[in-house]
């Protein structure tokens, strides 16, 4: 069986020694090594995987997990900025719907938008939420879910806020996916 979901976590205590599933690979990443986690996101995609799930520490308004629906990018940064690769995609993808993996892919849980900010979020840039109706603030979201839909993967991204074990999250996204046909 070919890789299906990549599941990228921000944390590398929150990935399992191995999964059941070999449809399913999990890696660590810096969520503020923003080009290597394209890197990544464009692999699995060379690899034949049809979605790409981030799992990622943030501050969320409420105290819980929140599923991203939508992105406001303060980072400044685009990976598609450059040349072209024709062979991952067209020049201007479709970012109408930047995260349309279901709930086949993710957990239950509260969504919303995200603000991505180009380092950790600060007491002031909190603040800031409110203003943009968004749900959660963290880095490093932005620029793998543009490169994902560049290419034409399904991407997801869910936010876990300090407090709450994201190591259960991405069980829980692995057993959601190993379920799937």
């Amino acid at each position: 069986m070919s890789l299906r979901v990549l599941v990228l976590a921000g944390d590398a205590d929150w990935i399992p020694s191995q999964t059941a599933d070999a449809a399913v690979r999990c890696l660590a990443v810096d969520p503020a090594a923003v080009s290597e986690t394209v890197a990544w996101v464009r692999a699995a995609k060379l690899a034949g995987a049809d979605a790409c799930v981030l799992v990622l520490p943030a501050h969320t308004e409420s105290g819980e997990v929140v599923v991203a629906t939508d992105h406001v990018n303060l980072t400044g940064n685009n990976p598609l900025v450059g040349p072209n690769l024709t062979s991952l995609g067209v020049r201007f993808p479709d970012m109408t719907t930047p995260y349309p993996v279901d709930d086949a892919f993710t957990p239950r849980a509260q969504s919303g938008v995200v603000v991505d900010f180009p380092e950790a979020p600060q007491a002031d840039d909190l603040i800031a939420l409110s203003n943009w109706d968004a749900q959660a603030a963290t880095t490093g979201v932005s620029a793998p879910v543009i490169a994902g839909n560049h290419c034409g993967l399904r991407m997801g991204a869910i936010l876990v806020p300090p407090g709450i074990d994201g190591s259960e999250v991405v069980h829980k996204v692995i057993t959601t996916v190993s379920r799937e046909p």
